[in-house]
C-alpha cells in the first residue's frame, strides 16, 4: 500500500499455506481415517474390494419383520418428500413460464 509521501506499508495478511493447512488437515485426517478403516475391514473379511464387503455384510444381515417395515415406511416417505418438491417446482417454472409468455 502506498501513501501519500512515497513509502511503502506492508499489510498484515495471514501467511496462505498456514491457513490451508489448517482447513484441509481436518479433512485429510479424516480420509486416512476412512481409508483405515476400509483397509481393515477388507483385511479381516479376506475381501479385495469394499463391494465384496458389502456384499458380504449384507449377505450375513437378518431381515426381520420390522425393518422391513422401517426400511419400506422410510421409501413411502421420500416418495412423498420428492412428489412434493416436484409440484413446488412445477408450479414455480409454471408461474416463470407465464410470466415470461404475458412479458
Amino acid at each position: 500500500m502506498r501513501r501519500g509521501n512515497g513509502s511503502t506499508t506492508r499489510v498484515n495478511s495471514p501467511p496462505i499455506l498456514l491457513w490451508l493447512i489448517r482447513k484441509a488437515l481436518p479433512w485429510a485426517a479424516l480420509l486416512a481415517a476412512l481409508w483405515l478403516i476400509r483397509e481393515t475391514a477388507s483385511g479381516l473379511l479376506g475381501k479385495d474390494s469394499m463391494i465384496e464387503v458389502w456384499i458380504a455384510w449384507m449377505g450375513q444381515a437378518r431381515v426381520t419383520r420390522l425393518s422391513a417395515i422401517v426400511f419400506g415406511l422410510a421409501g413411502v416417505a421420500y416418495g412423498l418428500q420428492q412428489r412434493a418438491l416436484r409440484r413446488e417446482v412445477e408450479k414455480a417454472l409454471a408461474e416463470c413460464l407465464k410470466e415470461r409468455r404475458q412479458g
